[in-house]
Formats: structure tokens, C-alpha cells, sequence
């Protein structure tokens, strides 16, 4: 809950500045053990004002095979109270295609493995644009985690992935550092350009 309550206040404060933007937090397998925990987010989240549109919960693909009956149920309750729900990691873990559509997911972001370096894979691509097209079909957001280069930003872009996370963007930065970067014009190599 800790996270969760500096991740609230912090979209407070980038808020003040005009910055709206999701916020994720990363939900343990016992953290959908128990509507203890559902009660307290909800809590925590009616008395931050962040509207819970821009909230959403990433679970492993791990968690959610740990105790199925009881994840979906803390799914539920979560996705009923308007936050997101994303399935973090995805196609590293065991859930199964029917795992995928039991849960009320808003996102699915692609694992770093199958993402990084993938314009030079192709047979990684081929998966990748099955991952692609499925969530489509779900209608599901999807985010390609471990995005390094323009070349694998590009084809991501054109595969439909709609957000993108890595090295490419962005190291990671501390909060006053983002705010300050996200004031900066985009400045991304381009495809071929020299490292």
C-alpha cells in the first residue's frame, strides 16, 4: 500500500502542473488473496481524488494462476470501481488463452523478451503481431515493455501497439526529473541514425 500511497500523491502533485497522466502499481500474487486489500485501495482512492480512470493495477501472469477463483473476484471488485487492470509481463508466465478472457483486463503489456531487439527477429515479430492482433480482439490496450532502439520502436508502431516503455524514451527518473522532461520537446533518434 505504501506505493500506492506515494504513487497517489505524486499524480497529485504532476497534476498541479497541468500532468495527468495513468498511473500503475504493481499488485503482488497475495495482493488478490483478499478483499481486505480491494476494501483498503478503494479507500485510499476515493480519499486521494485521483480519478480512478487513471489508475490501473498490473498483476503478473504468475499471480493470476496462483489462486484463480480468488484473483478474479479481487479482479472484479477492482475493474467495478474504475480502475484499470493490466496483465504485466505477459508471455513469460503460465495463464492460459481462457485465464485471459476470465479477467476483466484493461491493458496487456508485452514482456521485454519478446520486444527488445525485435526488428532483427523475425520470428519473434510473428508473435509479437499475434499478441498484437488478439488484444485487439479483446480490446485491450497494449504496452511493449524494453523499447531500445527507433528500429523496434518503429515496428511497434506500425504493428498497432498503441504505448511503449524502455531505454529508448527514457531512463528511469526521479519524479521532479520527469516532470522536467516531459516540459522538453521529444528529441528520439531516428531508424539508422548512429548510436
Amino acid at each position: 500500500m505504501l506505493m500506492l500511497r506515494q504513487g497517489l500523491t505524486q499524480w497529485q502533485e504532476w497534476a498541479r502542473h497541468g500532468l495527468r497522466l495513468p498511473l500503475s502499481v504493481n499488485l503482488s500474487a497475495l495482493s488478490l488473496r483478499g478483499d481486505e486489500l480491494v476494501d483498503e485501495i478503494e479507500c485510499y482512492v476515493r480519499g486521494s481524488h485521483v480519478p480512478a480512470r487513471f489508475i490501473i493495477f498490473e498483476v503478473t501472469e504468475t499471480a493470476i494462476v496462483d489462486n484463480l477463483a480468488q484473483a478474479i473476484g479481487c479482479a472484479v471488485r477492482l475493474r467495478l470501481a474504475g480502475l484499470g487492470l493490466s496483465i504485466d509481463d505477459f508471455g513469460t508466465g503460465f495463464a492460459t488463452l481462457q485465464q485471459l478472457t476470465r479477467f476483466p483486463f484493461t491493458e496487456l503489456k508485452i514482456d521485454q523478451s519478446l520486444v527488445t531487439g525485435i526488428s532483427d527477429k523475425p520470428h519473434l515479430q510473428a508473435v509479437f503481431n499475434s499478441i498484437i492482433e488478439m488484444a485487439r480482439r479483446l480490446q485491450l490496450a497494449t504496452v511493449a515493455e524494453g523499447i531500445e532502439t527507433a528500429e523496434d520502436y518503429q515496428l511497434m508502431a506500425e504493428r498497432g501497439c498503441q504505448l511503449g516503455q524502455g531505454y529508448y524514451f527514457a531512463r528511469p527518473l526521479p519524479a521532479a526529473a520527469f516532470l522536467e522532461w516531459t516540459r522538453q520537446p521529444p528529441v528520439l533518434p531516428t531508424a539508422g541514425a548512429a548510436s
